[in-house]
């Protein structure tokens, strides 16, 4: 399943690869919100020059826009 919130250029999508739900914080600019994502969900979310991502564990990294996030076990990566 797959869950799209935001497309085009300028647009960063997140896919949970781990075998568990997460709930990930997303900021971009002056937003900030939370983003619940089942196993093998995905979402996509505006992103303007820059977003941080943050899981519940404070494992926090900055994505650029039109980047694919992988949430993993042990953290972030981006596909290839």
């Amino acid at each position: 399943m797959s869950l799209v919130l935001a497309s085009g250029a300028n647009a960063l999508t997140i896919t949970n690869t781990r075998s568990d739900s997460v709930t990930v914080t997303f900021s971009s600019g002056s937003d900030s919100f939370e983003i619940a994502l089942d196993p093998g969900e995905s979402a996509t979310e505006a992103c303007g020059e820059g977003c941080l991502l943050k899981l519940a564990d404070g494992t926090g990294q900055t994505f650029h826009p039109d980047d694919h996030v992988l949430i993993e076990e042990d953290g972030f990566a981006t596909a290839e």
